[in-house]
Parts: C-alpha cells; structure tokens; sequence
C-alpha cells in the first residue's frame, strides 16, 4: 500500500467514523444551544484560571 493509498484508507475511515457517530448519538442526544453550554464554558474558563 502507498501512502496515497493508505490516507486514502484514512479518510475513508474517517468519514465512516463520523457518519456513524452521528447516525447513533444524534438521537440519543438532545439539541443544544449556547446557552444550554454556557455553564461548561465558564467551568472551563475558571479551571484555566485556577491553572494560571
């Protein structure tokens, strides 16, 4: 196999992933807004601070 052939393979592989993960999770997972993430992004913003 060459290295064309394998990223080929890669990528391949790559967009099965995804396209799977999304026939499988989508449903299962409710649709978010930013504000429904608001909270995660602030804990993640004082973490970074603590870190600091």
């Amino acid at each position: 196999m060459t290295g064309k052939d394998s990223n080929r393979l890669l990528l391949e592989l790559e967009k099965i992933r995804r396209d799977v993960n999304r026939e499988i999770m989508n449903p299962a997972i409710p649709e978010l807004s930013v504000d429904d993430i608001r909270p995660v992004i602030m804990m993640a913003a004082r973490a970074r601070l603590a870190y600091l």
